[in-house]
């Protein structure tokens, strides 16, 4: 993946200033650790809350505003007895909006904060609040105000077990532990591409006593478990009424949908608190350990919300921890209801829940388990590659434009090397690869007529795999379009011109060829639509070279820098995220194939005060 001219980049700078061409938007990028926030709060206070009231700001935009008595200015400037702090989010009625700067606040609760002031009016600064537990409050307040902080003694969501010296049994389902096709597991890749997995949650309908806020709690408190102990991450990014059962629902490789409710009949037992699970591809899910995966797609949980085990808040969480371990690949520990191994009768992952008040924890054949697939470093992964290609006589030399450079990415930054396991072969046309420059050239067999293959079909594929000499991932080259091309032997089109002529009639009009056919527009590295895309990397990407819109561009920044939108991504190109702290040397953050129309893409904070980010695509 180079540069220039195949890339097109989006830089986010440094700079309190906005850079306005028809495809860059530029912004800061704070630091958002503890330290930081004391540095830059305008006071930190220990305070109660004593109202909160969520109001509609159009749509389904809530803002959340909380009356704060402060019983103690920690450090700062002087503020008053009571005020008021305002922030996006909330709940009201039948809508839960999600926002990143939203602050989890109960009334007649105590927190540690954080303030801001902004105008005249007060914000928790970067979302900070902690609650106060009474009896541990002298050993808060100092971490605190040193820019730490302190956790619970006891054991919750989101922490590890002791696991050192202890010998985990094999699960007694299946030999991995895992949901097996043909003795073979599943796992999900979306993480591997430096991208969190998506959550979306149907709470139209809640067990007895459960409150909207409660169960959104319990939902991600479950995958604060799993992120916990595993490379695993995960982001709640909508709440809303799916209208169907869960299962017909589409979430692919990238979201993962929780019903907390059974009202579709999905769970026919009255003894069944909830399912999870999902489908698997025979593409290849990685190769983790030596051990080969299918691919996870379209993982759901389904809650029984009449179940009254299930109106018990510890118990929800329980239940959903486990069955979130479903949707991730696992199988049950043991489903012996006599089981005599005390690991295996105390996992999460025990066919029957516990109902013992744990919540949303793991012990240590669970984060065993877990770590089978999604190990703390996750393999690389490989992608899907869509090649269109020049046919032309044998007499002419292959066209320049029938080369890619293949790419895997690594979440650690590793140097990967490539093999093909099938060999170079092909059935219409041979290939080449350089492994210094990692470019893959391929050469037409024969002068094929102007084809362009049905959605899904192909004419010929390559099969490549990428390595980081731990773990391993499999991609594949597809040929999907064979353009005709005389290398300018129609004095109409121009000579020399790598494009191929069938293409360029289609894009540019013959009659407007023949018209000015040296025209440099009308070249590989030419410009015509003036959207910053060469004619080159429009043609291999599959983008219309005439129509600026056709490719993508920002169209959303989050205030907190945390993610931006591509609107238009051509489906199945590459997008790529990286971070520096110059614009000279840069780390790579994530790698993804692009999805059909807007792709908003997540961004790891950096742990420098300030950074650049950048972004890339192309074929």
């Amino acid at each position: 993946m180079s540069r220039s001219p195949i890339f097109r980049q989006v830089v986010c700078c440094a700079q309190l200033s906005f850079l306005l061409t028809p495809w860059a938007h530029a912004g800061c990028y704070d630091e958002c650790c503890p330290t930081h926030r004391a540095e830059a709060a305008d006071a930190m206070v220990l305070a109660m809350v004593t109202d909160i009231e969520v109001l509609p700001k159009g749509g389904n935009r809530l803002q959340t505003v909380a009356t704060l008595t402060i019983s103690e200015e920690l450090q700062g400037r002087q503020i008053p007895a009571q005020l008021e702090v305002s922030f996006p989010g909330g709940e009201l009625g039948e809508i839960t909006h999600f926002d990143s700067r939203h602050v989890e606040l109960q009334k007649g609760g105590s927190y540690l904060m954080h303030l801001q002031k902004n105008g005249e009016q007060w914000i928790p600064y970067q979302a900070s609040a902690t609650k106060v537990d009474v009896v541990m409050l002298a050993e808060q307040k100092s971490a605190f105000l040193e820019g730490g902080s302190v956790k619970s003694a006891k054991k919750s969501s989101g922490t590890k077990s002791d696991c050192s010296g202890v010998s985990v049994p094999a699960s007694q389902t299946t030999s991995t532990g895992y949901f097996e096709s043909s003795g073979m597991p599943g796992r999900w890749r979306r993480c591997d591409t430096g991208q969190p997995i998506l959550v979306e949650i149907d709470s139209e309908v809640l067990p007895s006593g459960i409150s909207q806020s409660i169960a959104i709690a319990a939902v991600k408190n479950a995958l604060d478990a799993w992120e916990a102990v595993s490379g695993l991450s995960f982001i709640i990014t909508a709440n809303y009424d799916f209208g169907q059962t869960v299962k017909n629902m589409n979430g692919g490789e990238t979201i993962l949908h929780i019903q907390l409710h059974n009202s579709y009949g999905e769970i026919s037992s009255t003894s069944t608190l909830g399912v999870g699970g999902g489908s698997t591809s025979s593409a290849s899910g990685g190769t983790v350990g030596g051990v080969a995966f299918r691919k996870a797609l379209d993982r759901y949980v389904v809650l029984n919300h009449l179940s009254s085990s299930l109106e018990d808040q510890n118990t929800l969480a329980e239940v959903l921890t486990h069955e979130i371990g479903h949707a991730l690949g696992l199988e049950h520990s043991s489903e012996d209801s006599n089981e005599t191994d005390a690991i295996l009768e105390d996992a999460t992952m025990y066919f029957q829940a516990h109902k013992d008040g744990r919540g949303a924890v793991t012990n240590c054949y669970d984060e065993d388990r877990i770590l089978f697939a999604y190990p703390e470093v996750l393999p690389p992964i490989a992608f899907t590659r869509k090649m269109r290609v020049c046919t032309r006589p044998s007499s002419q030399p292959n066209s320049p434009a029938n080369r890619i450079v293949l790419e895997g990415y690594s979440n650690t930054g590793s140097a990967l090397s490539y093999s093909f396991p099938n060999g170079l072969g092909s059935g219409v046309g041979s290939w080449s690869f350089e492994p210094s420059t990692r470019t893959l050239e391929f050469t037409s067999a024969a002068y094929f007529s102007d084809s362009v293959a049905t959605e899904g079909s192909f004419f010929s594929s390559l099969e490549y795999e990428v390595t980081d000499g731990s773990n391993s991932a499999t991609g594949v080259v597809r040929i999907v379009a064979l353009r005709q091309d005389n290398n300018g032997s129609n004095p109409d089109i121009g000579a020399n011109n790598p494009l191929p002529e069938a293409w360029l009639e289609e894009v540019f009009g013959a009659a407007a060829l023949a018209a000015n056919p040296t025209n440099p527009l009308f070249q590989a590295g030419g410009d015509f639509d003036g959207d910053g895309v060469s004619n080159l990397v429009e043609f291999q990407m599959g983008s219309d070279a005439a129509d600026a819109s056709s490719g993508p561009v920002v169209v959303e920044l989050a205030e907190d820098y945390s993610w931006f939108e591509l609107q238009n991504a051509v489906a199945g190109s590459l997008l790529k995220f990286e971070l520096g702290s110059d614009l000279e040397s840069w780390q790579s953050l994530s790698m993804l194939e692009a999805e059909e129309g807007t792709n908003r893409v997540y961004l790891v904070p950096p742990t420098a005060q300030r950074a650049f980010f950048r972004g890339e695509f192309g074929n």
